[in-house]
């Protein structure tokens, strides 16, 4: 029995050193609009959950799942998003996005980044005829584990009725930490 417990602790320490490949936090402001987001990364599967608020468009948010696709040298990850979407002065709406992220190491100080996710009328609810997320960006890893980020963010809603509500739409600048 004793011996049994030194085994399964010494197999989940091991796991978990290999399974956990990242964690990141992002803080981004841009004209008009605050945006959150964070990653986790476990045993191939990539967790996320982002926030994006404008303070006279209204606000969306989102949890997602996704496959770490295996790329050498990059990290990339494909998957989907459950996303609430609460613009002002009208009813709250829900939706599942696809999409995925990339980020291109350009040495050890610098990365390249983007992220899009999509979701046609026929995965959003109500009068939602679409909803679109990207962002793309530069970061400076300045000193592990803290990063400086200068991007575009684009985060809209359009209604069925001709109405398009852009939550983000500009240029940010951001602080990440990255485990």
């Amino acid at each position: 029995m004793h011996h049994a417990k030194k085994v399964l602790l010494a197999a989940l320490l091991a796991i978990s050193a290999t399974a956990a490949n990242a964690i990141e936090l992002n803080g981004q402001v841009g004209d008009e609009y605050q945006h959150i987001d964070g990653n986790a990364a476990l045993l191939g599967i990539d967790f996320s959950a982002d926030w994006t608020h404008n303070d006279h468009k209204g606000e969306v948010g989102g949890l997602g799942l996704g496959i770490k696709l295996p790329v050498p040298v990059v990290d990339a990850a494909l998957g989907v998003k459950a996303v609430y979407l609460s613009p002002k002065h009208d009813d709250t709406e829900y939706a599942g996005a696809v999409g995925g992220r990339l980020t291109i190491p350009l040495g050890e100080h610098f990365a390249v980044y983007g992220s899009a996710y999509y979701a046609p009328e026929s995965f959003a609810s109500g009068d939602i005829k679409s909803f679109t997320d990207t962002a793309i960006g530069v970061r400076w890893n300045v000193i592990k584990p803290l990063s400086i980020d200068v991007g575009y963010r684009y985060t809209a809603i359009d209604r069925d009725h001709g109405d398009k509500i852009s939550i983000a739409d500009g240029i940010y600048g951001g602080l990440g930490v990255r485990f």
